[in-house]
């Protein structure tokens, strides 16, 4: 009987509870959809960095991770023989990285070179399926550059650049090589700062025989990460990526912020519309006491007028928000990768961001909603209960 009456009462004034409940639809929708963006692009960016350029672990030498922004890599390197020996069982992929400068002779710009065995390298993350014109590393004494680099330096496949960098022993080396090849990845980062070497020739240029960077793909086990270690620094992607990973929560909580400011006017709103909706009903408050309706019956009429304005309206945002959702995941949101290159962005920019459609997440706001909208509703329903039936009969 009360819901029966919750629900009439709720379309008195149709246009007041769309008004209403539009911003409830709303808050949610955007809750909904700023999730969905958020967590898809965390997925798609650790997915990108994975398969691009870290895997699942990467070891460096002794020390260097903790202070990687005031280190320089050649200074902490790694036995080539001891690695291959611990990770015998593992794909992996040995590295020589090092900062430094590509130029042609007009134009230079700073780069970070990698010195790779191609064989491993393509193992882990098949390099040859990203080349856009060339070969990977088919030569000791060339080099594949990043499409971005390519593109910066203004040069083209069998063209010569110099590449110069810093020497193990702090001397300044500097070679003349040829571009065997032009590589496009999933990441612009690679893209648009790196050089691949062959690593015997970067052993040479660096003037070492250790290594300094390793990729592993698998999952290693405890005591293998423990013993290894005890002389080098053994770092899971969640390790790596921890501050991008960091940041882009930090982000969502920023945009979830407006969410809940939308939410709150919200409730607001229905706290409003419930005491004009109070106001108005006044005479047949008083006949509903006077014809012996308790305080309790007349306040839980209101909260189930609340409630289902909640429901409904946090129903549509729910709906909207996972078709929204799932067409994003599907399709994904083109970005301006160009734009946010030109204003100097150093992060990982995909060129479309996909959302994930979440449920469980779906009905935590969906619930949200309908809590804020039924707690809305209760300053009315009590204020209800302050009226005299006999005062209210005569007027």
């Amino acid at each position: 009987m009360l819901l029966k009456m919750a629900f009439k009462n709720m379309f008195r004034h149709k246009k007041r509870t769309f008004l209403t409940m539009s911003v409830l639809v709303f808050g949610i929708y955007l809750a909904i959809f700023y999730d969905g963006i958020l967590k898809g692009f965390i997925e798609d960016a650790v997915k990108t960095y994975i398969t691009t350029d870290i895997g699942r672990y990467k070891i460096y030498g002794e020390n260097y991770f903790k202070e990687r922004e005031d280190n320089d890599q050649i200074e902490f390197l790694l036995e080539e023989d001891k690695i291959k020996e611990m990770l015998a069982d593992e794909p992996f992929s040995i590295r020589l990285s090092f900062n430094g400068t590509v130029g042609n002779g007009e134009n230079e710009i700073p780069v970070k070179f990698l010195g790779v065995y191609k064989e491993q390298e393509n193992s882990i993350f098949q390099r040859d399926e990203s080349i856009l014109s060339g070969v990977f590393l088919e030569n000791e004494d060339s080099v594949v550059v990043g499409s971005g680099v390519a593109e910066a330096l203004g040069v083209k496949l069998g063209d010569d650049i110099t590449i110069v960098g810093r020497t193990v022993n702090k001397s300044i080396n500097a070679y003349d090589m040829k571009i065997d090849g032009i590589i496009k990845t999933k990441n612009n980062l690679i893209d648009e700062g790196t050089v691949f070497l062959d690593i015997n020739f970067a052993k040479k240029f660096l003037k070492t025989e250790q290594i300094n960077d390793v990729v592993v793909m698998s999952e290693l086990n405890e005591n293998k990460v423990k013993i290894m270690k005890k002389s080098a620094d053994v770092i899971s992607y969640e390790e790596e990526l921890e501050d991008i990973i960091e940041l882009m929560k930090f982000k969502g909580k920023a945009s979830n912020a407006i969410s809940y400011l939308i939410l709150l006017m919200a409730a607001v709103g229905i706290a409003n519309t419930m005491l004009m909706a109070m106001f108005e009903r006044e005479k047949e408050i008083g006949v509903l006491m006077a014809m012996g309706m308790g305080n309790s019956r007349i306040v839980l009429l209101f909260v189930m007028e609340g409630f289902l304005i909640g429901v409904l309206g946090s129903g549509i945002g729910l709906i909207l928000g996972l078709i929204t959702n799932s067409i994003v995941s599907a399709y994904g949101i083109p970005l301006p990768v160009e734009m946010y290159k030109e204003m100097g962005i150093e992060m990982l920019i995909p060129e479309k961001m996909f959302a994930v459609v979440d449920l469980n997440m779906c009905l935590n706001y969906f619930l949200i909603g309908v809590v804020v909208a039924t707690i809305a509703s209760f300053y009315a329903a009590f204020k209800a209960t302050k009226y005299n039936p006999i005062e209210i009969m005569r007027n």
